[in-house]
Parts: C-alpha cells; sequence; structure tokens
C-alpha cells in the first residue's frame, strides 16, 4: 500500500504546467543549432523561468506539443 501511494505521488509530479508559449518555447530551444547540448539547453530555459528536467524536455514536452496542436 505504501509503494501504490508513493507512485501515486511521483505521477502527479509529472503533470507538465507549462503554457503553450512556453511548450513553443522548449521546442524552438531544444531544436536550436545554438545550443550544442541539453545542458546548454537547460539553462537557456531556465534564464526564461522554464524550469524542467531533461527528460521532460526530450520527451514529455513533445508529446504535449502534439497532444495541443502546438508546431514550431
Amino acid at each position: 500500500f505504501l509503494l501504490v501511494e508513493r507512485n501515486i505521488k511521483n505521477g502527479s509530479a509529472r503533470k507538465i504546467n507549462l503554457t503553450d508559449a512556453q511548450v513553443r518555447r522548449v521546442l524552438e530551444v531544444r531544436d536550436s543549432k545554438r545550443h550544442t547540448n541539453d545542458a546548454q539547453r537547460l539553462a537557456a530555459l531556465k534564464k526564461e523561468g522554464i524550469i524542467i528536467g531533461r527528460t521532460t524536455m526530450v520527451t514529455t514536452v513533445p508529446q504535449e506539443a502534439r497532444d495541443r496542436g502546438i508546431t514550431i
């Protein structure tokens, strides 16, 4: 029972709470040639106030963009 409760908490923590504009910006930074690695990409996003992890940037945000119909 404790394990299930912990997994439920983790699942809710992984929800993405970004606006459409922020999702679009993450995609722009991710595809930009200016930033050559994920650390630079995440630092650039952090400067703009978008604090996410690498896995979220690589997997979750593109899926969320597809679901919302956002393109760059």
